[in-house]
């Protein structure tokens, strides 16, 4: 009978002592790692960060005076690309590569302020390149051609003004 008893207790007695140094580990482990503190951030007042807006030298913008269709707004001209548009003051051009982060094929964006750019304008070397980026948005873009590339304006927000401005849209050099 105590044979007996000693064969339970034996595995018992291991399977307690094996538990017990696995709790001994985890603490021990648990009390060398650095703790973590949670970073609480009260928001006491919100603000809208702007896009910054440069001139770069293949841009031209002379403002403000009638355009074509008669109404006050400013031109911008790429001689880079070879194209111009007008625009109403309202928007502001975004011609550097901080604001083009993104937009590998990126020339200027047009904002007015809200969460999105309102018109991206994009230079492509083939039909093939801005047909495949803009697949499902065909509809949202009025493709020029101009010294040799494929000028894209996508109509972002979609608005009447946005409309008024892509009708301006032209080539100014092929």
């Amino acid at each position: 009978m105590e044979n007996k008893v000693a064969r339970l207790l034996v595995p018992l007695l291991l399977t307690l002592i094996l538990v017990a140094l696995g709790i001994i580990a985890f603490l021990l482990y648990r009390n060398q790692q650095p703790p973590v503190k949670e970073k609480v951030v009260k928001i006491t007042e919100t603000s809208m960060i702007s896009p910054t807006v440069k001139e770069t030298k293949a841009t031209k913008m002379i403002e403000p005076i009638d355009s074509a269709n008669g109404s006050e707004g400013v031109l911008y001209e790429n001689s880079e690309y070879g194209f111009e548009l007008w625009y109403s003051p309202e928007y502001k051009v975004l011609a550097d590569s901080e604001n083009l982060y993104g937009y590998p094929h990126g020339v200027a964006l047009l904002y007015q302020g809200g969460q999105a750019y309102d018109l991206v304008i994009e230079a492509w070397d083939s039909q093939a390149e801005y047909e495949a980026a803009y697949g499902s948005r065909m509809s949202d873009l009025t493709v020029i051609q101009a010294k040799g590339k494929f000028i894209t304006i996508l109509d972002n927000t979609l608005t009447p003004e946005n409309q008024e401005i892509i009708a301006t849209f032209k080539a100014t050099d092929n």
